[in-house]
């Protein structure tokens, strides 16, 4: 969500605004007004079902935008300003999609000649599933780093107690 405030940028967000958003907060999604929200992926599909069909999912590590069915259809871009674009974001970011997923130095040169064997869906669909792969272990890597893997509601931090004749968690002492 924060990256998404960044790219407003010279403008501000003034309304509801969840950098991450906890699991147990999903049904704000359901709320009639805007919002901005970050979901980390294990809680993605909990938020899911709770997003009106208004909401556009902007998912940043499969680089995809989904607009909700009751959605507008956006108009193209026009061919002027999409060419401009590509052309500025080349210039800028060069290919950071496919480096962040493990094509660089060599590979990276032939990025052109592999898009045009990106035809072939099977042969697309062994490429990108390979490159999520890495990009996934480097997620993993940078939760652990930052310690973002023990957020309250992830798995490592719910604690499971071992039940005997149906009891809970231990009593606490008074």
């Amino acid at each position: 969500a924060e990256v998404l405030c960044l790219f407003l940028f010279p403008m501000s967000w003034d309304h509801l605004f969840i950098p991450v958003l906890p699991r147990p907060l999903c049904a704000i999604l359901e709320a009639p007004m805007p919002y901005l929200c970050g979901v980390i992926r294990d809680n993605l599909d909990y938020a899911l079902e709770n997003i009106c069909g208004e909401t556009m999912v902007v998912d940043l590590d499969k680089n995809t935008v989904t607009a909700g069915s009751l959605m507008p259809e956006l108009p193209p871009i026009p061919q002027r300003r999409l060419k401009r674009l590509e052309e500025g974001l080349k210039l800028n970011c060069g290919d950071v999609y496919w480096s962040a997923r493990g094509f660089t130095g060599a590979t990276s040169a032939n990025v052109e000649k592999m898009k045009s064997m990106m035809t072939n869906k099977n042969f697309q669909a062994e490429v990108i599933d390979g490159g999520n792969k890495v990009w996934e272990e480097k997620l993993c890597r940078f939760d652990d780093a930052f310690n973002l893997a023990l957020t309250p509601d992830s798995p490592g931090m719910v604690q499971q107690y071992p039940t005997s004749e149906g009891r809970g968690p231990p009593a606490q002492s008074k």
